[in-house]
């Protein structure tokens, strides 16, 4: 699933000011493609939008675009097949196209899902696509151009494109509900005993998790959700199991999934259509938020079972309620134990040898801050270099300098 470009200018609470889309001091960065001129048409087909025939049970598995799909991978350019049939549907599909429209002979670039894009081409050796209302042509820049930055072992097999180039995903407030029956409907002005729904939204840099491809992505981590109901009385009604015994009072009350995993506190992988240039190596390898683990000060043991390792968060609010001893941003404890649930499957948060392995690479940061740096290359032959005398001197060496 991804987030819509343009209706995160909006907010459902009037008495919140829209956010701005465009780039300046504090703002907002907008996608590249729309910053270039794309409309949402230009990159999704009909079958994104109006579906395909099909029946899907998750959104994202309708959507036949993928980043790879016009960019191609560091090992292979985009696939592409041939019109050929006069009565081809991409010429049915593409006659009402502002500008240059495509013809028998051309080379189509292909989706996932295996069909011809309308407006996608080879024209004299590139990827070109052109706008469906606009008629302007926007050659597309190719993954395998640029193969040394993208082709570093570890991010090549496990991370998705908006791993590292999604420079924000939105984060809402306002899905706690209260029912109050005590209230009159009349006296909160709603036709309901329902508080008034606010809604607002903040951008934050994308925490990670494992996508329900396998990819690590962006993750929508929005904050813990509850509801209270309150009796005539403005009591907290009873929660009820089903043999009628009680389990405590809807006030504040969260919930489980039926995987047995929390319900109010949700992870869900998204693309958040916020693509620009990629987030530096620190952001990810040397942040404990990133991992899923929230706001804090991460302190790690020396045992590599992870059996000392601490977080510290930075909001206590559930400690000393005592509700819980993590953060209620956090979808993993510093062992790497679950904490989030997600309706999507496959998708999960990291796991304690993930996450202890990206932190791992947060150590060669501060000398090896540059995507081609020869040390990623082959990490287990640099871990074990790191443990060597003479690495130890050369470090030595670089600081006295420093």
């Amino acid at each position: 699933a991804g987030a819509p470009l343009q209706t995160f200018a909006e907010s459902r609470d009037r008495a919140t000011p829209p956010i701005p889309l465009f780039p300046g001091n504090g703002r907002v960065r907008r996608d590249v493609h729309m910053d270039r001129g794309f409309e949402c048409i230009d990159c999704h087909s009909q079958s994104d939008i109006m579906g395909d025939g099909n029946l899907y049970s998750k959104a994202y598995e309708a959507v036949e675009i993928r980043c790879e799909t016009c960019h191609g991978t560091a090992e292979s350019y985009p696939t592409v097949a041939q019109i050929t049939d006069p009565k081809d549907r991409v010429l049915r599909l593409s006659r009402h196209y502002k500008g240059t429209t495509p013809s028998v002979g051309d080379w189509m670039v292909v989706s996932s899902h295996n069909r011809k894009l309308t407006n996608v081409k080879v024209e004299q050796d590139k990827i070109v696509v052109l706008g469906k209302r606009s008629g302007r042509k926007y050659e597309t820049p190719l993954v395998r151009h640029s193969r040394q930055v993208h082709s570093l072992p570890g991010h090549r097999q496990r991370l998705g494109c908006t791993a590292c180039h999604a420079q924000w995903v939105p984060r809402c407030t306002g899905c706690h509900m209260t029912l109050n029956q005590s209230r009159s409907p009349g006296e909160s002005g709603n036709d309901t005993a329902w508080n008034p729904f606010r809604y607002s939204m903040t951008p934050v840099t994308p925490a990670l998790m494992v996508g329900p491809r396998g990819k690590i992505v962006p993750m929508l981590d929005p904050p813990e959700r509850g509801v209270t109901a309150l009796d005539e009385r403005g009591q907290a009604i009873a929660v009820l199991s089903r043999t009628g015994e009680s389990r405590g009072r809807y006030r504040e009350w969260e919930y489980t999934n039926p995987h047995g995993y929390s319900g109010s506190n949700l992870a869900y992988a998204l693309n958040p259509h916020s693509v620009g240039k990629a987030r530096s190596c620190a952001s990810c390898h040397l942040s404990p938020r990133t991992l899923g683990m929230g706001e804090g000060d991460l302190k790690l043991g020396r045992k590599p079972s992870g059996q000392n390792d601490e977080m510290r968060p930075l909001n206590r609010s559930d400690a000393v309620q005592r509700k819980s001893e993590f953060g209620p941003d956090a979808k993993i404890t510093a062992r790497g134990e679950t904490l989030a649930g997600t309706s999507q499957p496959g998708a999960r948060p990291f796991n304690q040898e993930e996450a202890h392995r990206i932190l791992k690479v947060g150590n060669c940061i501060p000398c090896h801050d540059r995507y081609d740096d020869p040390i990623y290359r082959n990490m287990d032959k640099s871990y074990a270099f790191e443990a060597k005398v003479q690495h130890r001197k050369r470090r030595n060496k670089i600081l006295r300098k420093r």
